[in-house]
């Protein structure tokens, strides 16, 4: 059974929105997957991992977990999309410091698992996620500024997802000592201002 603080994971509530258009029986299996997966992220290193333990904890078929994800890395890919998509509004500045606050809210809630994926075997395909996210963004401002990029955007936009997960991780540890408060606030102001030093005028 989940913890009560693995019941319902952040990463899995911000991405049900996404299973509306599937049907009652695809969204059980889906989420059965998803749960199951967190499950075994709180026990297993992720490396270790393989797609015959997610279908043997969530009994599905092999084939029944193919209709839905392409791997192991697809169904992390899929479970952090949106709340990946809020990280990278920091780069945005406060605009979205309310959604980048409640974001952050839910890793802190769901810290045993967030710390594994974050900080473990599975970081580079977090931040894969994160970069190209923030790459979208990074691409809206050049337009909106008429600018180029001093160098490829995927490079900048790897730089800023890494220089994001160096914050939380210490966060999320519990050796920063910082507040939900101070850690958005830090995200925003850096995040906004690396994206910034992406520029040159054209």
């Amino acid at each position: 059974m989940l913890s009560r603080r693995t019941k319902n994971p952040g990463f899995i509530i911000m991405t049900a929105h996404k299973l509306e258009s599937l049907d009652r029986r695809s969204k059980r299996t889906r989420m059965s997957l998803l749960h199951a997966f967190v499950e075994l992220v709180l026990s297993e290193p992720y490396d270790t991992i393989q797609v015959r333990h997610i279908i043997d904890k969530a009994d599905v078929g092999r084939s029944t977990f193919y209709e839905h994800f392409k791997s192991k890395d697809d169904l992390l890919a899929q479970s952090l999309d949106t709340p990946m998509q809020t990280l990278a509004l920091a780069c945005e500045g406060d605009k979205h410091a309310d959604a980048l606050q409640a974001i952050l809210s839910h890793f802190w809630e769901n810290r045993a698992f967030a710390r594994q994926i974050f900080s473990g075997p599975a970081k580079d395909k977090v931040i894969a996620v994160l970069s190209n996210h923030i790459s979208e963004i990074i691409k809206q401002h050049l337009n909106e500024y008429q600018a180029n990029s001093i160098l490829p955007i995927h490079m900048h936009a790897n730089q800023i997802a890494l220089a994001q997960l160096g914050l939380l991780i210490p966060w999320l540890t519990e050796v920063s000592g910082a507040s939900l408060i101070q850690l958005t606030e830090a995200l925003t102001i850096s995040s906004n201002q690396l994206v910034k030093s992406c520029f040159v005028k054209k």
